[in-house]
Order: structure tokens, then C-alpha cells, then sequence
């Protein structure tokens, strides 16, 4: 049966239920928490994720739920109520799939950033979906064909690739969004119906800023985001020196000591580099204070090649240069007691702010840029190149030297490559282009993460280890909250996170909420240099044997291809991983 090979694929995500009616075979995997399925009424649900206000909704409803009711029993108790309206109500991170029995029609949604992943093929007159690609590919039995749109739009560094993934026909459900199936008696009609069902909101330009007043929203926004992530009896947090995962980790701690939170026990974890400068430890320590005899550190200094195969066996999409990193956090999780990770991830979308904005920091930079044309600096290749391109020619050259984009390696494509870089540019404009009203940087940061990668591929890892990963900071209380607020708000006396810095102050040592500076995790790719030189040729030969790069083109500029690798080990890994993701997925694995 196709439902029982899509199973077959993910025994790590946790015992399978089924249900069949009609045209539709529906499946979970749960670890007991994570996912569930139920037929209740008209309705029949599966779910992964969780809800964080179904208390607040109940109450607002008058709903009545079952004592021990899952999160499936509570959407269908929603959906008698409120029908597809129920998705604007939700706050959390989920994917779900509902068939309405009298209406004998199919939806499916996701969270609004996405963080659930759900991957959609139509095969014949069949709809697959499912949280993994290889789901899918074992249940439509297509071809596990390589999508080189995709490919050639990851080599170029963007992340912004419309609703297309590394397999060919197979798509991204996309996030904030209703996908409706209709049935006929035997089987789904071709195609779907889309709608919204949340859109980022506009702000109001004219209206003016109270900073206090800012403060005590934000603070209450973080409040209720890490609440609603609670999770019993216990959960592991990530703890950095950075500032966004000690916020989760000390808003965890205020609401543990409520009664009514439902958080238990935290265990704090870390990733620790030991003779290398991101290493964080002394931070880490200042934060946990007399919890750190309960910290766990976790070595993150092993060889990023040693963890190539395993990152991409573990995960659909292409990994980014640090992915391993989440692996590493996944599997120290796996060997506690705890099967919850919450992470510190979005803050740096959200709360940042653009230090940019206001009128007096752009004067600043200005000066700052003709400091850069009067000094002599002839030793460095990026200010000689500056010096010729001239002040209207900079933003670009710096847009390109910051995204690494190495164009030999575009060459090394062919006509063909080249033309499809170009649909792909064309492509990033117009799932770009922000409404009216609506702030266009944020907007770009969440096409980003809905279109692309990275939150899936948390999730997918986490998976791998028997770990459910949730992200506080990337609640819809939060993004909503970034984008009704002014960019020169967040980013207050012209530093980062500035109106985050403000809110957390009582709560962190000023070593962490002081700290401006960002740490370069990808630093730890310097050294290997040599190893990824030597497994290049044989990754090149995955590619010409996809029909991805013609062989004479490549024997032609690989001296000059070497040549650039050699001077940037982390792009050199990063279009390694990507190739090694490709051959992984196209081979079935």
C-alpha cells in the first residue's frame, strides 16, 4: 500500500497511525506528543505540532473538549465551529490535513513562518503530502528526478525560490496559506484552490512612538510567545551567548515558577567550541549563573566534513554551511531525558531592527564611506576594487562580496545554467515585492523563511534524533509585532536589538544583554581546507552525471574554480553539502 511506504520511510518520527475513507489514506507518526489523528463528527484530522492558545480560544468560543484531547480532537472540534476559519486563530507552530467528510473536500495549511514542514507532489489524478519529500517520492512512486531551477538558485546563494525544492514536481505547502482538494467519488480533482488565511500587516506611518510603550508590548509579545511553547514535564533549551536564547531561556525560567505556566523542568544545552574564538562558554556561564551545574555542553568542534553524510541523509532540502550545528544540538537533546528543544531562533529576523533608518546614523554611514575613498588602503583587494567602482557602484559590490557568490562557479553551468539564473532573479522580484504598507525588509526576511529551508530543516533533525524543536520567536504574536512596529523602533540609540536589550536588561547579566558583536560560527570550517579540496572532483562528477554541468566546461574552469575554493573554505563546503544533498535525494536515500 502507498500509505505504508510513506511510513516506512521516517520509523524514526515515532509510532504510525492510519485511517482510510474514500479517496483518502491518512497517516501520522507520533513520538506521543507531536502528532495525532482522529475522526470526530465530519471531520477527520491529522496533525503535527502544537497549539499554544487553546485554552484562550476555548474560553473565547465556549468550546468543550474532551479531558486527554489531542490536538486533532480540538481542530475538529474548531472546524465544527469555525470551518477554515480556524487557521487565523491558531498560534503555534503545525501542519495540518483535514478531510470534511459531507463536503468531501481536503485542506491542508502550516503555521505562518513555516515552521512545520509540508511537501505537496500530484502524481496522475493522486495528491501526496507528507512531511518529508521521500514520503511523498515512496508514495507516488515517481522518479527521484533533480529540479535544476533549484540547484542553480542554491549555488547562487538565494534562498528565495518560490515554492520549488531540490526534487523536480515536488512542492512546498506554503505557510499562511489554505490549499483546498476537491473530490469526486473516486478520486481528487487536478489541482487546488488557494487561499490566505493571515498576511503581514501594514503599518501605520504617521502614527507616533512611545520607546516605554514599546517596551511593555514586546515584553508582554515575549511573554505570551514563550508561554504558549510550554511544554511538561520537561524541555531542553538551547543557551548561547547570544542574546535571543537566553531571552527564551529566562522568560522559561519567570513563567516555570507560575503555577499555571505549564513548563517543568528546563535542561539548559549548549554547543561549546574549546580553543576556537566563538566559543561562548564564558558567556553561557554568566547567563545560567546557579544553574550551570546542570548545563550540558556539547563539543560543536568536530570536523563539519566527519558530519556532511549524516546532515544530508537526515534532511530534504540543502543544508547551509553551520547545519551541522543543529545536528549536533539534536543528538546531545536525544541523550537526556528531554524530548523538547526550545531555540532562540527568529530573533534575528524579527527584533533587530535597521540601524539605517533614522536620518542622522545614514549621515554617519555617509562620512563613514568617503573615510573608506580617502584612506590609503592599497593592500586590500576590496577597497582597491571600491576605489574603481566608485560610490554608486559599492552597494553592489558589498551585496556580492557579503553573499560569497562565486560566479566561476555559474560558468561552470553553461548557457543553459546561466539562462536559469536568470528566471531565478527574476523570480526573487516578484515573490519579493512587499504590499503597500507593508515593510518591504521584513517582507523579503519572510519569503525567506517560508519559501526556504532553514525551519524545515530544523524540524527534519530534530526528527532524526526522536527531538520535536520549537522556536518561540517565530510565533505570529512575534511577527506581527515586527511588522506593525517601526525598523528605527526595534533598533533603539542606533543598536540592534535595541528595544530587546531594553526589555531583558532585568533579566540577563549585562555581559550578555551588552553584548553588540556577532559570533562567526562559520569560523570553524577554517582549516579544512585541504579535505574539501579533496573531495571536490569526486562531487563534481555527482553534478555532470545529473545533467547538471557539461564536463568539457568544467575540466576547462576548474583551475580557475580551485583557485577562488581555496580562498573561501566556507563556501567551498557550502556548495559541497549542496551537491552531496542533490546525490542524496536523487538516489532515493
Amino acid at each position: 500500500m502507498r500509505l505504508d511506504r510513506m511510513l516506512a520511510k521516517s520509523p524514526y518520527r515515532g509510532k504510525p497511525e492510519k485511517l482510510i475513507e474514500g479517496p483518502l489514506a491518512v497517516g501520522i507518526q507520533s513520538m506521543g506528543w507531536d502528532a495525532s489523528l482522529a475522526l470526530v463528527g465530519n471531520w477527520i484530522v491529522a496533525f503535527h505540532g502544537y497549539i499554544g492558545n487553546w485554552d484562550d480560544l476555548a474560553q473565547e468560543r465556549s468550546w468543550r473538549f474532551r479531558d486527554g484531547a489531542s490536538n486533532a480532537e480540538k481542530v475538529a472540534v474548531a472546524c465544527d465551529d469555525l470551518g477554515d476559519g480556524l487557521f487565523a486563530k491558531l498560534r503555534g507552530e503545525w501542519a495540518v490535513v483535514i478531510w470534511d467528510r459531507r463536503g468531501r473536500a481536503l485542506l491542508a495549511a502550516r503555521d505562518v513562518a513555516g515552521c512545520r514542514p509540508l511537501f505537496l507532489q500530484w502524481h496522475g489524478e493522486r495528491a501526496f503530502l507528507s512531511s518529508e519529500i521521500r514520503q511523498v517520492l515512496a508514495g507516488s512512486g515517481a522518479d527521484h528526478a533533480g529540479n535544476s531551477a533549484y540547484l542553480v538558485a542554491r549555488l547562487l546563494g538565494n534562498t528565495w525560490v518560490g515554492l520549488n525544492t531540490l526534487t523536480k514536481n515536488v512542492a512546498t505547502v506554503e505557510p499562511g496559506r489554505i490549499y483546498c482538494f476537491r473530490s469526486t467519488t473516486g478520486s481528487f480533482l487536478r489541482g487546488s484552490a488557494v487561499q490566505d488565511y493571515w498576511a503581514p500587516p501594514p503599518r501605520e506611518t504617521t502614527e507616533r512612538w512611545d520607546a516605554g510603550e514599546a517596551a511593555q508590548q514586546l515584553r508582554d509579545t515575549l511573554l505570551a510567545a514563550v508561554r504558549q511553547s510550554a511544554v511538561s514535564p520537561s524541555a531542553a533549551v538551547t543557551v548561547s551567548g547570544g542574546l535571543d536564547s537566553t531571552t527564551v531561556w529566562a522568560i522559561a525560567n519567570i513563567l516555570r515558577s507560575s503555577d499555571a505556566s505549564g513548563f517543568g523542568e528546563l535542561q539548559p544545552i549548549s554547543l561549546v567550541f574549546p580553543g576556537f574564538a566563538c566559543d561562548e562558554s564564558a558567556y553561557i556561564r554568566a547567563c545560567l549563573g546557579t544553574d550551570c551545574e546542570d548545563w550540558i555542553p556539547e563539543d560543536g568542534t568536530q570536523n563539519p566534513l566527519e558530519l556532511v553524510e549524516p546532515l544530508c541523509q537526515s534532511v530534504d532540502t540543502v543544508p547551509y554551511d553551520t547545519a551541522h550545528l543543529i545536528l549536533l544540538l539534536a543528538r546531545a537533546v536525544s541523550k537526556t531525558s528531554a524530548r523538547v528543544l526550545l531555540t532562540g531562533h527568529g530573533g534575528d529576523y524579527w527584533l533587530e531592527g535597521d540601524v539605517l533608518r533614522g536620518k542622522k546614523l545614514r549621515n554617519e554611514a555617509r562620512r563613514g564611506l568617503d573615510g573608506l575613498f580617502r584612506s590609503d588602503r592599497s593592500g586590500d583587494p576590496l577597497i582597491e576594487r571600491a576605489m574603481s567602482v566608485g560610490k554608486k557602484g559599492l552597494r553592489r559590490l558589498l551585496n556580492k562580496a557579503f553573499r560569497r557568490t562565486d560566479l566561476s562557479t555559474i560558468s561552470c553551468l553553461g548557457v543553459q545554467g546561466r539562462g536559469i539564473a536568470r528566471e531565478v532573479q527574476r523570480q526573487v522580484l516578484e515573490w519579493t515585492k512587499a504590499p503597500l504598507g507593508v515593510d518591504p525588509r521584513l517582507f523579503r526576511l519572510l519569503r525567506r523563511l517560508q519559501l526556504g529551508f532553514s525551519l524545515p530543516l530544523w524540524e527534519q533533525l530534530g526528527a532524526a534524533f526522536g527531538v520535536e524543536i520549537r522556536h518561540p520567536l517565530m510565533g505570529r504574536s512575534v511577527v506581527e509585532f515586527a511588522f506593525l512596529t517601526p525598523s528605527g523602533v526595534l533598533a533603539q540609540t542606533g543598536v540592534r536589538k535595541g528595544l530587546l536589550r531594553s526589555v531583558v536588561s532585568p533579566w540577563l547579566p549585562e555581559m550578555i544583554w551588552g553584548r553588540t558583536d556577532k559570533t562567526a560560527f562559520d569560523a570553524l570550517l577554517t582549516g579544512h581546507t585541504e579535505a574539501i579540496m579533496k573531495n571536490w572532483p569526486w562531487n563534481e562528477w555527482q553534478l555532470v552525471k545529473g545533467g547538471y554541468l557539461d564536463l568539457t566546461v568544467v575540466a576547462r574552469g576548474r583551475r580557475q574554480e580551485y583557485t577562488v575554493l581555496e580562498e573561501n573554505e566556507a563556501e567551498a563546503y557550502r556548495l559541497l553539502i549542496h551537491e552531496l544533498a542533490w546525490r542524496n535525494v536523487n538516489s532515493g536515500v
